[in-house]
């Protein structure tokens, strides 16, 4: 199993409370065409533990 590379971390300190209201949703495309993602949570780069929203494109 690869290493997680821990320089990344986005909302990581699960004792801490954190909002994300919709207006502030910053969506980003995946690697995957036609998805897009808004990370909620994140240690690591590519290879990591992450928790995100997902939105896929219409047909």
């Amino acid at each position: 199993m690869p290493k997680i590379d821990t320089s990344f971390e986005l909302n990581a300190d699960f004792s801490e409370r954190v909002v994300i209201k919709p207006d502030d949703y910053m969506w980003e495309a995946s690697p995957m065409p036609g998805v897009e993602r808004m990370k909620l949570d994140r240690i690591g780069d590519e290879v990591a533990r992450a928790t995100s929203l997902v939105r896929y494109a219409p047909n």
